[in-house]
């Protein structure tokens, strides 16, 4: 009769464990089906840009910039606010005498930006090039507005 309740006592603590487990599972589910936005700064929400219906073809006096990015990466969807910040206030400018033109490549969408991503040998997402008459300018630096902004004033010089 002993050994049964020693037994029984085990059961029940196992049984109190198995709870509390289960628990601590359904708050953690809960905490990220309530908190999407896991990450300070990093936005999941889809986010269309302006993107290329044609190859680019810069001319003498015009520069293009150019992000390479496919949907499915945690990188290009944070850049994706910085580079429509810099859309909104580079898109379309003179900088240095220069036409600037911020545009966008979805790596896996047109068959033109397929074809474009391949031509520029985008290797890895999010890529940032500058696309001049004869050049190609690959940008590594942080991707953040001011940073990009500041490689414009640059690569417009």
């Amino acid at each position: 009769m002993k050994g049964s309740r020693n037994s029984l006592k085990m059961s029940n603590d196992k049984m109190m464990v198995c709870g509390v487990v289960v628990v601590l599972i359904l708050v953690g589910l809960y905490f990220l089906v309530t908190n999407n936005n896991l990450l300070e700064g990093f936005d999941s929400a889809p986010m269309e840009l302006n993107h290329i219906t044609s190859k680019p073809n810069p001319g003498s006096n015009d520069v293009i910039l150019m992000l390479f990015y496919v949907e499915w990466c945690p990188h290009c969807v944070s850049t994706k606010p910085e580079w429509a910040k810099l859309v909104e206030g580079k898109n379309g400018s003179q900088v240095n005498g220069k036409n600037v033109t911020v545009a966008s490549c979805n790596c896996e969408g047109s068959e033109v930006e397929q074809e474009t991503a391949r031509d520029n040998n985008v290797q890895g997402y999010p890529t940032i090039k500058c696309i001049k008459e004869g050049e190609t300018l690959d940008y590594n630096g942080p991707r953040d507005f001011d940073s990009l902004s500041a490689w414009v004033n640059e690569v417009c010089a």
